[in-house]
């Protein structure tokens, strides 16, 4: 009986291992990329966003909003 449990604890420690390691690699470099093509983000950039047939519409704010916004980045 003893086995049995040491082995269902073992199986539990090494997939929480795997998930762990799976996770760790995809959270290294994560660039979104937003296109019609399904070509890779830019590994440079953060966001990745190009069309030949679309714009890009960036969010529209009033100026209360905008200064209601608590502790902007730079450049925001």
């Amino acid at each position: 009986m003893k086995i049995k449990s040491t082995m269902k604890n073992f199986t539990k420690m090494f997939l929480a291992a795997c998930l762990l390691t799976v996770f760790a690699f995809s959270v290294h470099a994560q660039s979104v990329g937003i296109n019609a093509t399904g070509d890779a983000p830019n590994g440079s950039a953060m966001l990745d966003v190009s069309s030949s047939i679309k714009g890009f519409l960036a969010p529209r704010m009033t100026r209360a909003e905008i200064r209601a916004i608590a502790n902007p980045a730079d450049g925001l």
